[in-house]
């Protein structure tokens, strides 16, 4: 995708996350713009989350400076990819400029020879659907790991995607 579609839905995560955040002045937003073009797209790997019944890997992100009760965005890769990818549609600077938990599962080879998440399309199982099973289970104890080590807010859990990453 281009920036310019996912403006809109980065437009409206950012509202999302930012709902309790005061406005900020001119000096803060040049400062927190320094930092957000400064970040990485440092991953740091969970491999303890839970029973991850759908073998994904787990990946996250925590800013610098973590807001109180933050938001938490789930970013889903697409096919033929892998977490590195998905940190390149900005969400790793989004998150150390306004203060939230990243958490990007991951799909394995051993799963999906083209690394689809297996709830739909040519490569998918059906069957990998249905509410606390599979990787939807794996991508559910993701975040509640990542809620209870950062005091995340439950209200303020939001999920993107791309391609099979959207399909959730």
């Amino acid at each position: 995708r281009s920036s310019a579609s996912l403006a809109l839905p980065l437009a409206l995560a950012l509202a999302a996350c930012a709902v309790d955040a005061p406005a900020s002045s001119d000096a803060e937003g040049e400062r927190l713009g320094t930092v957000a073009s400064a970040a990485t797209a440092d991953l740091t790997e969970v491999t303890s989350f839970g029973s991850n019944p759908g073998g994904l890997k787990m990946w996250k992100h925590v800013p610098a400076a973590v807001k109180p009760s933050p938001a938490t965005v789930v970013v889903m890769h697409g096919c033929q990819q892998g977490a590195v990818d998905a940190t390149k549609t900005g969400w790793n600077e989004l998150s150390e400029q306004f203060g939230f938990v990243l958490v990007f599962p991951e799909q394995q080879t051993a799963n999906n020879s083209v690394r689809c998440f297996n709830w739909g399309g040519d490569y998918g199982n059906m069957a990998s659907i249905q509410r606390g099973k599979d990787e939807n289970l794996s991508v559910k104890q993701m975040v509640d790991k990542a809620l209870a080590d950062h005091g995340g807010d439950p209200k303020r859990v939001m999920v993107m995607g791309h391609s099979a990453g959207a399909y959730n």
